[in-house]
């Protein structure tokens, strides 16, 4: 069965920085990747590889950053007074939350923890990052009812 908008897919995979050879993540150490494909749960450049693909199909990609995650931009680096949290004592690095200024909100991750500020960044932990999948497609099937209550795809 090949992969097209509506299939439920399951993946096994291996993502890896390009440039350093840094494994970033495994589906050995968190557990293979289900999705339906064309709700918008995976990265727009692999689901793209992915379409007409079959079950058992092995393949590595390659993406630049920009394909990827988009460039790093230094802009979205934020310094907050530590005052604004609540509970500042559990702030943790790498920690994810939405912020909301004015009328927009955009999701940051904690970089730095310092005495009277926090260091924000609202890139995506990967931009910036040329990333290079090592993919095995294991299923291809139909969605179940409830698998689908779930996507965005009707």
């Amino acid at each position: 069965m090949k992969i097209i908008k509506g299939k439920l897919v399951t993946l096994e995979y291996v993502l890896i920085e390009q440039s350093t050879g840094e494994k970033l993540d495994c589906s050995e150490d968190s557990g293979a990747l289900s999705y339906v494909h064309g709700a918008g749960g995976l990265l727009p450049c692999l689901e793209e590889t992915l379409e007409g693909k079959d079950k058992d199909e092995k393949f590595f990609v390659s993406f630049s950053a920009e394909q990827a995650y988009g460039k790093y931009d230094p802009d979205l680096l934020m310094e907050v007074p530590i005052t604004r949290y609540v509970h500042p004592e559990k702030l943790e690095i790498g920690q994810q939350f939405e912020l909301e200024f004015s009328e927009t909100k955009i999701y940051v991750y904690v970089k730095e923890i310092k005495e009277s500020t926090v260091v924000v960044d609202g890139n995506h932990p990967l931009a910036g990052k040329a990333l290079k999948f090592d993919v095995n497609i294991t299923e291809v099937r139909d969605p179940t009812a409830e698998e689908l209550e779930f996507s965005s795809v009707k």
